[in-house]
């Protein structure tokens, strides 16, 4: 039976060490016992000045409590992880991947199996982590969800996620003095991180968190535990209140879906401030419903991007003292006479409208490309921000553009402010490329975002296209006129075209001549028509002039 025990041992840390930069053996107070693999890598010293030293000495102190609470806490024959730490190589983080095993031969004995993270050689961005506590961000968090799902589903394990909410730092602060405050709220956010699966535990706020968890451990257990840690810290040896809201993650669903209406559902309810205590389950059935619901609308959107269900309509614009069509702008319909911006906002915010609109720029490039005896009819198409800030996107466009537009300077990009994009000299210098081709990059909705100006100072754009808003106000001679003024006379000065939208009446046209304005927008000028419709026109154009 000891041969038998100890081939199975050999044959586990020989399958082990296939898949691992790094085995240890640790004692029942953490301390190496045996060590295999490339310890200098990451742990900075080779295997023989490792062994007996506590392996937390080699770990980042954010990292030191939830592993203690690791040990401290697994049976014999669990295994827990892989969980995301840092190691310290002469001082230096290092991010490693462990797995934690307590195997039924050696009661006592805990096996880990450590592989280096680098995230440059992966492709990957290092998810961003709390210093103090090694919670995910909340954007990381969301981001890391997808594959979390994934592996949860491939490995058939049913998990959930629970929101966790308690006091915030003032009452914390008062109740337990700042130091303590602080190592509670570490030592619980290290429980967090050991509870959950593969490291998927964040901070959702100051004092909101969420972790996805097996099954197996309901959120009862959970905020018992943190309200068990909170006493040995509070001054009066009571537990502070914790508020938990449990939601239910579908194993039948994408894991791309799920985590896209987590991450918009979560964002509505989570304010930057506070996660109210005690919303019970009526609140747990809202936010579940919500979630089904985003799902729901999510495979929507999906089947239209897949089917290309999309219909489309341009309007023109036109140069706004002679009348003549300068170009039109491409606009896309879901539902005849519906307006698409709460469903455009939608898919902006659950983050799938970088494939619309790169199916909306398929098209009209087809449409230019089809149109050769129609030089006159150029197209602008709206592109989010969020579009924009993914490479990906920004490949396939500039892909599309070299390879297949045959009239660059008849398509003419506009930029939308609904999602602020980040790194505007990357967008900048990428634009560069795009620009040299020929094909005119503008500002939309110039004034109606926060980065306005922003944009306007480190972006090389042709045309800035002002909000309606202040069109519609314009002539009451109030704040927002002169806040027009101003504007016009700003890209003027910049030696940029500008066009004016939501034009309704001869009046506003003639006023925002005088202002300097050089393309109009709006029903004074034409209704949005089908694109079909426009080339027939101008195909009996050119037939009558022939």
């Amino acid at each position: 039976m000891a041969n038998e025990i100890k081939l199975q041992r050999d044959r586990f840390m020989g399958f082990s060490f296939a898949a691992a930069d790094l085995l240890i053996e640790l004692d029942e107070q953490g301390s190496i016992l045996f060590c295999m693999g490339a310890s200098h890598n990451l742990l900075g010293m080779p295997v023989q000045e490792v062994i007996k030293q506590p392996l937390n000495n080699f770990v980042i102190n954010a990292d030191k409590v939830m592993l203690n609470f690791l040990f401290d806490n697994i049976k014999v024959g669990d295994r827990r992880g892989p969980i995301k730490i840092h190691t310290l190589k002469n001082g230096i983080k290092v991010p490693v991947q462990i797995s934690i095993f307590k195997m039924p031969s050696d009661t006592g004995k805990i096996n880990v199996v450590m592989n280096n993270l680098d995230p440059f050689a992966m492709g990957l961005n290092d998810p961003m982590r709390d210093d103090e506590t090694g919670l995910l961000t909340k954007d990381a968090f969301f981001t890391m969800a997808e594959a979390t799902i994934s592996g949860a589903q491939n490995t058939g394990i049913d998990i959930s996620l629970t929101m966790i909410s308690m006091p915030d730092k003032d009452e914390l602060d008062k109740r337990m003095g700042n130091k303590n405050a602080e190592e509670f709220k570490n030592k619980a956010a290290s429980f967090l991180r050991a509870v959950s699966v593969g490291d998927s535990a964040a901070s959702l706020n100051s004092n909101s968190f969420g972790v996805i968890h097996e099954d197996t451990i309901d959120s009862d257990k959970i905020t018992q535990e943190i309200r068990n840690i909170s006493k040995e810290y509070d001054e009066d040896g009571t537990s502070v209140q914790i508020g938990a809201s449990t939601i239910e993650i579908d194993e039948n669903v994408d894991p791309g879906d799920m985590s896209r209406a987590l991450a918009y559902t979560i964002n509505q309810y989570v304010s930057d401030t506070q996660f109210s205590n005690g919303r019970g389950a009526s609140f747990e059935k809202q936010v579940n419903s919500q979630i089904s619901n985003t799902v729901e609308q999510i495979k929507w959107f999906k089947n239209i991007i897949k089917n290309k269900k999309i219909s489309y309509v341009a309007q023109e614009i036109v140069n706004i003292k002679t009348n003549e069509v300068h170009h039109h702008e491409l606009l896309m319909r879901f539902e005849e006479n519906v307006s698409p911006f709460q469903r455009l906002v939608f898919a902006e915010k659950v983050g799938i409208i970088h494939e619309l609109d790169l199916i909306v720029l398929e098209q009209a490039v087809n449409w230019i490309n089809e149109t050769p005896k129609h030089p006159c009819f150029s197209l602008a198409v709206n592109i989010s921000g969020a579009s924009i800030a993914r490479a990906d996107f920004c490949f396939k466009m500039l892909k599309l553009i070299i390879e297949k537009l045959h009239h660059p300077k008849r398509l003419l990009i506009e930029i939308t402010e609904s999602a602020e994009i980040e790194s505007l000299k990357k967008t900048n210098d990428f634009f560069k490329n795009i620009r040299a081709k020929g094909v005119k990059l503008c500002i939309d909705d110039f004034g109606a975002g926060a980065a306005s100006l922003n944009y306007l100072r480190m972006l090389d754009v042709d045309i800035v296209k002002i909000d309606g808003s202040y069109i519609r106000e314009s002539m009451k001679y109030g704040r927002e006129d002169k806040i027009l003024k101003a504007m016009i006379n700003l890209c003027k000065s910049m030696n940029m075209e500008i066009v004016a939208e939501q034009i309704e009446t001869k009046e506003q046209a003639k006023y925002l001549t005088e202002l300097g304005v050089d393309y109009g927008q709006g029903y004074l000028y034409h209704k949005p028509d089908s694109v079909n419709t426009i080339i027939n026109n101008l195909n009996k154009q050119i037939k009558k002039s022939a």
